[in-house]
């Protein structure tokens, strides 16, 4: 269907991640509620009813933000991928995440996206609500797992899934707090004094 000037000539994936960028940019400056699709429409050159040829309803496009998130995020290895048993120990599970740290503060706008998606999806019904339950379940899944599997950490392997939460509640805090007061607030910094502590978990080989 044609949309008068909207550019409709134009391959629709180019369109759809022109305004899947648009919308990441205005829900992580304005918060989901307060970026409409006329914002983001006008951002990328359509009119609103323009742009419900690309994505029906705001939760349809946030969707998409949420899989170009998802993406970016696989590809930047923010929690380690692959089979739970292929992932290492908890020292290779720290240094990842500690890359991870480094490449989060180079990338403050998709930072900020997640704790803004994260927030506003407590909201009972919100559409990203489920989709970032899912998101933590499998993080904690893939952070625990190999921690479960590390010898070192003979008597605490029952603790995994609480070490993987805490793991992933400090990288949000940091976050958080980063991005309210970066000049403060220096998350490689903070995250290697937590790596540090947890490796004290580990056990020597004498001790085992």
């Amino acid at each position: 269907m044609e949309y008068g000037t909207d550019r409709a000539a134009e391959p629709a994936g180019g369109k759809r991640e022109e305004i899947v960028q648009a919308a990441t940019r205005l829900i992580a400056e304005r918060g989901y509620k307060r970026a409409s699709l006329a914002q983001v429409a006008a951002q990328v050159g359509l009119t609103a009813p323009g742009l419900l040829h690309y994505f029906p309803t705001k939760d349809h496009l946030l969707l998409a933000v949420l899989g170009e998130r998802t993406s970016k995020s696989a590809s930047r290895s923010q929690v380690p991928q692959g089979r739970p048993e292929t992932t290492g120990d908890l020292a290779s599970v720290l240094a990842t995440l500690a890359r991870t740290v480094e490449q989060n503060a180079r990338q403050p706008l998709l930072t900020q996206l997640h704790s803004v998606i994260v927030a506003d999806s407590l909201t009972e019904g919100h559409a990203a609500k489920e989709p970032m339950r899912r998101r933590y379940r499998e993080a904690r899944s893939r952070v625990a797992a190999p921690l479960a599997a590390d010898a070192s950490l003979e008597g605490d392997v029952d603790r995994a899934p609480a070490i993987a939460a805490l793991i992933l509640a400090a990288l949000d805090g940091l976050q958080i707090q980063w991005l309210l007061d970066p000049d403060a607030v220096d998350m490689q910094a903070s995250f290697a004094v937590l790596e540090e502590a947890l490796l004290g978990l580990r056990k020597d080989d004498d001790d085992r």
